[in-house]
């Protein structure tokens, strides 16, 4: 997250999406979604100072997957929360994914 927190202006705007796997209930699944992006929210505002104000979350649940969820490894893969990034008003958020091998953090921007 330091990496990440180090590269973003002051103007910079957050969507926090919080997605799962499709097990369970569809309403316990989008429940769950939105916990996971508050957790989220939580984490910047407390730890990374940032404004309440200038960050959104939103629930998918398992509507939006990442892969298959036939499979576990497809299944774990769907268990996350993006982090899109605005940096102002007009432009369109951006996707930063974050993946952890060991101890090390690997940023990925994609549009």
């Amino acid at each position: 997250m330091d990496i990440l927190l180090k590269s973003i202006r002051k103007e910079a705007r957050f969507e926090i999406q919080g997605h799962t796997d499709s097990l369970g209930p569809r309403a316990y699944n989008m429940r769950l979604s939105v916990k996971r992006g508050e957790a989220v929210k939580g984490f910047l505002v407390t730890e990374c100072g940032i404004k309440e104000e200038r960050l959104t979350v939103r629930g998918y649940g398992e509507d939006r997957p990442a892969a298959s969820n036939k499979i576990e490894e497809g299944r774990k893969r769907n268990r996350r929360v993006e982090v899109k990034i605005r940096w102002n008003h007009f432009a369109p958020f951006g996707v930063y994914k974050k993946r952890i091998k060991k101890k090390e953090v690997i940023m990925e921007e994609t549009s």
